[in-house]
């Protein structure tokens, strides 16, 4: 990975971020974008050699992925405006952010000290990851409220 793709990943991580503090609404179609991320790191992956320890590795991000995403979607405020879902992160959001921060970093110098070989391939599949988990749950939680989504940004109404 290049410093080009870290500084568009910390760009798209703090995009979320402030978009979410301001809060927006709950669509249908939240789980796009991360599954698209998810693809695109799994992409990312294609043409690595993995041994034993790279397997292992890859399925401990993606454990810790979903339960840093899940832990996010649980942080989520959901809150009922203009007739819609909407949704804001909260300090506590913020809180588990900055944990998973301090957990990637461990596991990519754990990585590194074990030899493992896609430690710097596997930050995109493990964000998308995240992101999925996340969307699962608010979607789930969004469900249970009852109060209407908002209709997806493509839709012209008619």
């Amino acid at each position: 990975m290049n410093i080009v793709q870290i500084l568009l990943i910390a760009g798209l991580v703090v995009l979320v971020i402030v978009r979410r503090f301001a809060g927006q609404p709950v669509q249908a179609k939240s789980a796009t974008v991360p599954l698209v991320l998810t693809v695109w790191g799994l992409v990312q992956l294609r043409g690595s050699h993995f041994g034993a320890a790279d397997v292992a590795f890859l399925a401990v991000e993606v454990l810790v992925a979903v339960g840093v995403g899940l832990a996010r979607g649980a942080t989520i405020q959901l809150y009922h405006r203009a007739g819609q879902l909407w949704q804001r992160y909260r300090w506590t959001t913020l809180g588990v952010w900055l944990a998973a921060i301090v957990v990637r970093i461990g596991l990519v110098v754990g990585g590194h000290l074990m030899g493992v070989h896609v430690v710097n391939q596997s930050l995109v599949l493990v964000l998308g990851v995240s992101f999925v988990a996340e969307s699962a749950l608010v979607a789930w939680r969004a469900a249970r409220t009852g109060v209407p989504l908002a209709a997806s940004r493509d839709r012209v109404p008619a």
